[in-house]
C-alpha cells in the first residue's frame, strides 16, 4: 500500500508574519493618532466635543505607547488592547458634532484604519497558525 504523507507548504518567502504586521499596525496607528492631536493643536477653535475627543485620543496614544513596548503572543492578546483603542475612536465619532470637518474626516479615517487592521491581523495570525499545524 502506497501512502502519501501530506505536508503543509512553508510560508511563502517574504510573507508577512504576525509580529511584523502588529509592529507595522502599531506604528501607523500611533502616527494617525498623533496627526489627530496635531490637527487639534493647529486649529484650536473647537467646540467642547472636540476638546473631549482630544483627551480621549491622548488616552489612545498612551495605550498605543504601552502596546509598542511589548510582544503579543497571539491575536487574542493583541486584540483586547487594540479593540480598546478602536472603541475610544468609535465613541469619539458618536460624540463629534461636525463629521465633515477635516478633524472629523481624520477621526473617521483613524477609526477605519483600526477596524480594517484588526481583521487583517487576525487573518495573518490564523494563516500563520494553519501553516504551522
Amino acid at each position: 500500500m502506497n501512502t502519501i504523507k501530506k505536508t503543509k507548504a512553508p510560508p511563502a518567502p517574504g510573507a508577512v508574519t504576525f509580529q511584523q504586521l502588529v509592529h507595522l499596525a502599531l506604528e501607523i496607528a500611533h502616527e494617525r493618532l498623533q496627526q489627530l492631536i496635531t490637527i487639534y493643536q493647529e486649529d484650536g477653535a473647537y467646540d467642547q466635543d472636540v476638546v473631549d475627543i482630544d483627551y480621549a485620543v491622548r488616552v489612545g496614544v498612551e495605550r498605543l505607547d504601552r502596546m509598542r513596548q511589548r510582544t503579543f503572543a497571539d491575536y487574542s492578546e493583541f486584540d483586547s488592547e487594540w479593540f480598546g483603542i478602536a472603541a475610544i475612536l468609535k465613541m469619539s465619532l458618536k460624540v463629534l458634532v461636525d463629521h465633515d470637518s477635516f478633524y472629523g474626516r481624520s477621526l473617521k479615517g483613524a477609526w477605519t484604519f483600526f477596524d480594517q487592521m484588526r481583521n487583517t491581523i487576525e487573518y495573518v495570525d490564523v494563516k500563520g497558525r494553519l501553516a504551522r499545524a
